[in-house]
């Protein structure tokens, strides 16, 4: 059940000031994934204190987490075009519409960088180098970011095999070839994580596979299942999800594999300090 048809569902016990905030909301669902909470209350005409009240009761620790559910649905059920209309008409210009998409840019590059501690990374790489065989996953928008992880492994000489999930009974063969102690699972998905995603990282889970995994911020099944996960911010400009955060960690996760097999090779372990350094300089790094 989605947001909207909760509240719909739940109207008739709201009292008046409720159905009225309720009421603005349904009519103006859109619209209320861009408000505040200041605009929201003002223009539903009800105090900012009824509105947390509201998302609280709801199951919604605040506000903002209220909202980024209203965003979700938006863009479950709402073309890009029109999408891309709604968000041009907060703005006054173009030039300030693209402003707006650069600052949202740099706070998923920053959000993403801070949710990903340098010791997470390289546990993540680390998991990766001691596999035997490493499978990927990822469907719909993270389908292309987890090929290109793949892709990367091959050609830093690590077995890896990307799962679609098509061929169920091949994916099936191939999950089950080794013992699962000497295999990963890294799988990709962000909220709602596909099916398929999901029907693959739980089948490894029951074979005992590790599973390492790349989400987004929200709270995530794969969590449950992943010894290491890595939290990408995805949201961009609040109604569209954009994988350049995703393609950032893969470049992260690349150094740090690169490192790490380097050291092994090399037969010594690098000093902490030497790879906390490199680590820190990825972003300017094209590793493709």
């Amino acid at each position: 059940m989605t947001i909207t048809e909760r509240i719909k569902s739940d109207y008739p016990g709201y009292n008046k000031t409720r159905r009225r905030l309720a009421g603005f909301i349904l009519d103006h669902a859109d619209r209320c994934s861009l408000l505040s909470l200041k605009e929201i209350a003002q223009l539903s005409g009800v105090t900012q204190v009824t509105v947390l009240s509201f998302c609280r009761d709801m199951g919604y620790r605040n506000y903002a987490a209220f909202r980024q559910e209203l965003q979700s649905e938006l863009i479950s059920r709402v073309d890009l075009h029109e999408r891309l209309r709604l968000v041009r008409e907060t703005c006054a210009t173009d030039e300030e519409l693209c402003a707006e998409f650069m600052k949202f840019a740099r706070q998923m590059f920053d959000v993403t960088c801070a949710n990903n501690c340098y010791e997470r990374v390289t546990l993540f790489a680390r998991k990766i180098a001691c596999a035997k065989r490493v499978f990927v996953t990822g469907h719909s928008v993270t389908e292309a970011p987890a090929r290109a992880m793949a892709s990367r492994l091959i050609c830093q000489g690590i077995d890896a095999r990307f799962l679609d999930n098509q061929n169920k009974g091949e994916v099936h063969c191939l999950l089950t070839a080794l013992p699962p102690e000497e295999c990963l699972l890294v799988a990709y998905g962000i909220t709602p994580v596909g099916a398929s995603t999901l029907s693959i990282a739980r089948f490894c889970a029951q074979l005992n596979m590790e599973i390492v995994c790349v989400t987004d911020a929200a709270p995530s099944p794969l969590n449950e299942l992943a010894s290491v996960s890595l939290a990408c911010n995805v949201r961009l400009m609040n109604l569209f999800n954009s994988m350049f955060t995703v393609f950032l960690m893969n470049d992260a996760i690349a150094l740090s594999l690169f490192l790490e097999l380097d050291a092994r090779q090399g037969g010594a372990v690098r000093d902490d300090a030497e790879l906390r350094a490199r680590f820190a300089d990825y972003d300017t790094l094209s590793l493709g």
